[in-house]
């Protein structure tokens, strides 16, 4: 009797791991289909607040250093970006946001000048273009980011393209959007009227103290004044620092950086750059974006984080038309303060976060990336799929265009559901049999 108990005891246990691997293969098929089905929630189901009281690294459509006392860097990744050709160094990467055109005084913003002729900004035809694959992550911004001037877009929702370039969405993605840009250097051109005028604006309070100061540097070519303003702003009395020197406990101007502090972030150097060059008559404009990259070689791609926001000028020269000046110091240390640094972040991804984030990157290219209308596209295929099937056997079936993957995908469910319920089946077969031979 009791070798007949352990008997059975065994037999039960049998029947319960074998029904938990079926269930288990049951269930894995049963949720990939709900997955296939369900429709993505725009915004995530749960966020945490941001703290408050500091202002932290990011990108800004405008340009109001004398409003932050502490900026803090935040490691949160901005975009990523697949380019090619590689880039030799991530310091060539400067990824163009906004254009800030007028300054009024304590801020920059964007505000470009009513008669320039849309699609005046083309790429230089004897110019190698650069292909980039970008992830934009949600909320981040509705302004698109490209290097250089983009001739080619790829862009699956309503955009615009402003005459000077900039790309901008109605309203920032709720969830990662992809998009392609080809970039290339911009043409050289004449200047209208109206980009001249504004971009040679200065407003009509702007110190007398920083009118004199841009005489030292005026007389000459463009480029000489140029070279003289930039080897001033090298000069080892400028440092970078993210907090507001001690006296300015609620944030220094431009004017005070310019004549006194000479200690700020990037948006000071950028801001104190474009006025004096306007006020030496060369036409320059602020631009805001980020600046390099971290490279993850598990899945070839660029990595921007909010760390690397970044401002910079564009000067107008005879002959070369609009060129990159960047005045803030050499980035050497990322984010130490009271350092002659910027906040260029390393150019590798360090080794124990590169194949987490691939695992993102990749979360991102296969689930969030499946969108309701390439979820009905999968269904529709899936469907027509199987009434081939039925009407003629005698062709191999034929897939409608479609990603590999979501083939595949389908494919898969539609197999594993079928072995699944056949496994059941043969189960309770075999246990009906047993039971009618005791």
């Amino acid at each position: 009797v009791e070798r007949t108990t352990e008997v059975l005891h065994w037999r039960d246990f049998r029947y319960m791991l074998v029904f938990s691997l079926v269930f288990l293969l049951v269930l894995l098929p049963v949720t990939a289909i709900f997955f296939l089905i369900l429709p993505r929630t725009p915004t995530p189901l749960w966020a945490w607040a941001p703290p408050q009281g500091v202002a932290h690294s990011g990108f800004s459509a405008d340009l109001s250093p004398d409003r932050i006392a502490h900026l803090a860097l935040d490691s949160a990744t901005a975009f990523r970006a697949q380019i090619s050709p590689q880039p030799a160094n991530p310091e060539s990467l400067y990824w163009v946001g906004a254009i800030l055109w007028r300054d009024e005084g304590r801020s920059w913003v964007p505000d470009p000048p009513a008669a320039m002729v849309q699609g005046a900004v083309s790429a230089d035809a004897g110019a190698t273009g650069i292909r980039q694959k970008i992830v934009l992550s949600p909320d981040n911004s509705n302004y698109l980011f490209a290097l250089a001037a983009p001739y080619r877009l790829n862009i699956p929702v309503t955009y615009q393209q402003q005459a000077d370039g900039v790309l901008r969405l109605d309203k920032a993605p709720g969830l990662p959007m992809r998009y392609i840009v080809w970039s290339a250097p911009a043409a050289p051109r004449l200047l209208s009227a109206a980009e001249r005028a504004a971009a040679l604006q200065v407003p009509a309070d702007t110190s007398p103290d920083v009118r004199a100061l841009a005489a030292r540097f005026a007389g000459g070519s463009g480029a000489v004044v140029v070279q003289r303003l930039l080897h001033w702003f090298h000069e080892p009395s400028f440092r970078y620092r993210l907090q507001a020197p001690t006296g300015y406990p609620h944030g220094q101007g431009v004017v005070d950086f310019l004549l006194h502090t000479h200690t700020g972030f990037c948006e000071y150097y950028a801001g104190g750059l474009a006025l004096l060059l306007r006020l030496d008559g060369i036409p320059a404009r602020v631009v805001t974006g980020y600046h390099g990259g971290e490279y993850n070689p598990v899945g070839n791609y660029w990595i921007v984080r909010q760390s690397m926001a970044h401002a910079w000028v564009q000067a107008w020269l005879p002959g070369q038309g609009w060129v990159r000046l960047d005045a803030t110091p050499a980035l050497t240390v990322p984010g130490q303060e009271g350092s002659n640094s910027g906040t260029l972040a390393p150019a590798v991804v360090p080794g124990a976060q590169q194949l987490w984030d691939w695992l993102q990157w990749q979360w991102i290219n296969m689930v969030i990336d499946l969108t309701p209308a390439k979820q009905r596209a999968l269904w529709e295929s899936a469907g027509l799929q199987m009434m081939q099937m039925a009407q003629s056997s005698a062709h191999p079936p034929h897939w409608p265009k479609a990603p590999n993957w979501h083939r595949h995908a389908a494919l898969a469910c539609w197999l594993a559901g079928g072995s699944a319920l056949l496994l059941v089946a043969w189960l309770l077969w075999r246990r009906h049999r047993a039971g009618q031979g005791k």
